[in-house]
């Protein structure tokens, strides 16, 4: 593996920077790590990297601490891991592969799956769990219209014995486990949303029919049938508005909190936080109308045409 990873940072196709050329060979390997309040324990990716393959992840940022050194017993650990498990604080130390590892470095990872990962040193990990290969090698290429020649060359060198995907496209594989749970949530999500619009026109229509005499005095008074199923139809719109309002504010109660779940594909924690930004909060805010319109609709036009007789007579 050391020769292959020798033809890949040799190779002119490939970007290097003042360190070097950008290539990292990685080793990922799935642990058990205790969560807190002793609610159990779940199993967690180490990632062994080298430090080109720190540097192409552009969206990863050391908030604490230092970056693991070479060939030493150091990790460096994602910040929304600390809450949910233990002994990650800086200069805790964690076992695992017959060897006591330091956390020396906090990073964020910007939202990105790597906050779900830590972070060794390769050779260091693979020494530990006595690896001769490693599991993926990270390739930056000098640029985007390279891809197919690179990687017509590592299938044509029978030496690597690689397969080339995007880095894009391997993570997106590795979500594929969870999209049978993301079609359930979608239809968790349309038979609320169904009911949400029946409770809603049911609470119009029988507020239209306890104010018929009302009605029928606004009638009386020379309102036309249009004019009455406006004023119903905004009458829905502000209460279902109201209701989206009070919603947003409840939902900003779960922003920021740290949550997981397990990657299918992998059997490893997979950690990510809830965030409400002013898109979703417009998303809710204009679905609330969307329900006040569609459930008001029609006790809005039943409104509109109760005879002026019976509207007289209270119904």
């Amino acid at each position: 593996m050391a020769c292959q990873m020798r033809i890949l940072k040799s190779s002119p196709l490939v970007a290097a920077d003042s360190t070097g050329p950008l290539v990292s060979a990685e080793c990922v390997v799935v642990r058990s790590l205790d969560r807190v309040e002793g609610a159990g324990s779940a199993n967690v990716s180490v990632r062994g990297l080298e430090p080109a393959g720190i540097r192409m992840r552009d969206q990863v940022r050391l908030v604490q601490g230092r970056w693991t050194s070479p060939g030493l017993n150091e990790m460096v650990v994602p910040r929304r891991m600390q809450d949910r498990f233990t002994g990650l604080a800086l200069g805790q130390f964690q076992t695992f592969g017959g060897r006591s590892w330091e956390v020396v470095g906090i990073f964020d990872g910007g939202g990105s799956a790597f906050d779900s990962e830590i972070w060794v040193d390769v050779v260091a990990l693979m020494q530990a769990y006595k690896r001769t290969m490693y599991s993926s090698a990270l390739v930056r290429l000098r640029s985007a219209e390279q891809v197919p020649g690179f990687a017509q060359m590592v299938d044509q060198d029978k030496r690597l014995k690689l397969e080339v995907r995007a880095e894009p496209d391997y993570y997106a594989d590795q979500t594929s486990a969870g999209q049978p749970i993301r079609i359930l949530g979608n239809l968790i999500t349309v038979i609320l949303t169904v009911g949400a619009i029946f409770a809603a026109m049911n609470t119009m229509y029988a507020s239209v029919a306890s104010r018929t005499q009302e009605i029928g005095t606004l009638r009386a008074l020379g309102f036309r049938q249009h004019e009455i199923m406006a004023s119903f139809q905004w009458e829905a719109l502000m209460l279902c508005s109201l209701g989206g309002v009070v919603g947003v504010l409840i939902s900003l109660g779960f922003n920021g909190i740290q949550t997981g779940a397990t990657n299918f594909q992998t059997f490893s924690d997979v950690s990510f936080a809830f965030l409400i930004t002013p898109s979703l909060m417009a998303k809710g805010l204009a679905f609330s109308l969307f329900m006040g319109l569609a459930g008001g609709g029609l006790p809005a036009w039943r409104a509109s045409r109760i005879p002026l007789t019976e509207a007289m007579k209270g119904g």
